[in-house]
């Protein structure tokens, strides 16, 4: 077997001492990577990244504005509850209901009345990105949005 081809030192101690194998021994590789190689597994990287952040971010923001929707519904129930008990809207509030305005959304009661209400989720910091914009609902649980297809 030519001693180019094995892998063990003698080789490249035979590599070193003999000038006829001179070019065809410094082409053997050695292990590991080099500069170049990581560089380009890095850019590969990086291209991926960039390609998928976009769709991670439109992923969290689907979810976000379904948690939303979810308080959204919560509300209304609460609302008819309040409705229930007082027979009028009036007086109703989000706070006495236990919602914690998010970092995301903002819920707020708008043309409240005795028989009418309106209840927005406006989005707040990175989810005003979304297409949807405000979410609402009003007492005969009429949903809407900025966009058609957001509820």
């Amino acid at each position: 077997m030519d001693p180019r081809f094995r892998g063990d030192d003698k080789s490249k101690a035979h590599c070193t001492n003999n000038q006829s194998f001179k070019l065809s021994c410094s082409s053997m590789k050695t292990h590991g990577f080099n500069l170049i190689e990581l560089l380009i597994v890095m850019a590969m990287i990086a291209i991926l990244v960039s390609l998928a952040y976009p769709s991670y971010q439109s992923c969290l923001r689907n979810a976000r504005r379904t948690g939303a929707e979810v308080e959204l519904v919560r509300l209304s129930e609460r609302m008819s509850e309040y409705y229930s008990q007082y027979g009028t809207y009036l007086g109703a509030s989000i706070p006495a209901f236990g919602v914690d305005n998010s970092k995301q959304y903002q819920f707020k009661i708008t043309e409240l009345d005795a028989q009418d209400y309106l209840i927005i989720a406006a989005p707040l910091n990175s989810q005003t990105a979304d297409a949807c914009g405000n979410l609402s609902i009003n007492e005969i649980g009429r949903r809407g949005a900025r966009q058609k297809g957001c509820w």
